[in-house]
This record gives C-alpha cells, sequence and structure tokens, in this order.
C-alpha cells in the first residue's frame, strides 16, 4: 500500500472516530460547550491518527489524512451548528407541530421568537453591551458603551468579509422576502 492510500485509509478511519467520539461526546455531555467537545474530539482524532500513521509506516504522507479530518470536523460543526441554532429551523417545527395549518405569526412569534430574543438580549446584557432602562413604566433596551465599540468592530469585519447589516442571506433590493413585508 502507497503512502497516499495508507494516510487515505487512516485518514478516512481517523474522520470516522471522529464523528463517533463527537456525537457520543454530544449526548453524555449536553451541559457543555459543544464546540468544545468537537474540537476535543477532531484532536483525539488527529492524536489517533497520527500514532497509527507512526506504527504502520514512519514515513506515510500525514497530510492526506490529516486534510480529511479538519475537513470533516469543520462540516461537522457546520452542521450541528445550523441544526443547533437555527431560527427558521425552529420556526419550521412549531409550524409542524400546529393542529391548524395556517397558524398565523403572532402564534410562531411567540413560542419560538420571543423565546430566542429573550435569550439573546439576555446574554448581550450579560457581556455588557445591552442595559435594561425603566420608560414610562416600560423596560426598554439600550446599547452601552461597550455595545457601541463592539458594533462599530463588527461593522468592519463586516465590509472586510463583504456582509451588510442584513447578512449572508440577503440578495439586495430584488430579495423576496423583502418585497413580501
Amino acid at each position: 500500500m502507497t503512502g497516499e492510500a495508507a494516510s487515505f485509509g487512516l485518514g478516512f478511519m481517523s474522520l470516522f472516530v471522529h464523528v463517533a467520539v463527537t456525537l457520543g461526546l454530544l449526548w453524555t455531555l449536553r451541559d457543555r460547550s459543544p464546540v468544545i467537545l468537537q474540537l476535543f474530539s477532531a484532536l483525539i482524532a488527529e492524536t489517533l491518527f497520527v500514532a497509527v500513521g507512526l506504527i504502520i509506516d514512519p514515513v506515510i504522507d500525514f497530510w492526506i489524512g490529516s486534510v480529511m479530518i479538519g475537513f470533516g470536523a469543520v462540516l461537522l460543526l457546520f452542521v450541528h451548528s445550523a441544526l443547533y441554532k437555527s431560527v427558521s429551523l425552529r420556526m419550521l417545527a412549531a409550524l409542524a407541530r400546529s393542529p391548524d395549518p395556517e397558524t398565523d405569526i403572532h402564534r410562531i412569534s411567540e413560542e419560538v421568537t420571543r423565546p430566542l430574543f429573550a435569550d439573546r438580549v439576555g446574554v448581550l446584557i450579560e457581556m455588557g453591551y445591552v442595559c435594561v432602562e425603566r420608560r414610562c413604566g416600560m423596560e426598554c433596551y439600550a446599547v452601552t458603551e461597550a455595545g457601541q465599540h463592539f458594533v462599530a468592530r463588527l461593522a468592519g469585519v463586516q465590509r472586510l468579509f463583504g456582509v451588510d447589516a442584513n447578512g449572508f442571506y440577503d440578495s439586495g433590493p430584488n430579495n423576496r422576502r423583502q418585497r413580501d413585508l
């Protein structure tokens, strides 16, 4: 077996180990950060790959297998993140659970949007980017000075990556979502 073929085979097996370990960790350690668990799993897979590779053939071409593990780890992280945090998927699931096939937007807003908003505002408050103020007997949110600085830095990074304020999904003035609203 050539060094490239051995690296490919070991890389594939190590990627399988990474997926299995990641899923096991995500299921058993639900109170831990999923990103850290996936990083730990990828490190285990890469260490296993290098150790077995050195035993099989000390001159094995490690880059092929390492790239497979790295690509698989990034792909797994992306898929997990999309499933874990997708607002659209939560809205779709809420619509699917509805006994009325034509559920109104207010029920979806109460079931999905408000709790997500409250959670995220709570994080922004903890980070010191937003504060709660009382105005006219109501709770209002205000951006702090630290929040203003963060938004300025964020705008610079968004410009660098070509992302406008609406995010990656905006397709310009002909965006169907904006026309329909």
